[in-house]
């Protein structure tokens, strides 16, 4: 029986700069390309939120 994976799949289109990196970053984390991608985008958003021209805050004081 097949698991069904919750999640949403995400087709992009990187420069050689950026393939590179990541190709460099999987190799030192020893994930999959995709994976690593998905860590790195997750990370991305929780960090800039939905308005990524600016830092989610740290203090909620």
């Amino acid at each position: 029986m097949m698991t069904k994976k919750n999640g949403t799949s995400v087709n992009v289109l990187l420069g050689d700069k950026h393939n590179a990196m990541l190709d460099r970053s999987k190799e030192l984390s020893g994930r999959s390309k995709r994976q690593e991608a998905s860590k790195r985008l997750a990370d991305h958003l929780e960090r800039f939120g939905e308005r990524w021209e600016q830092p989610v805050s740290q203090d909620k004081a």
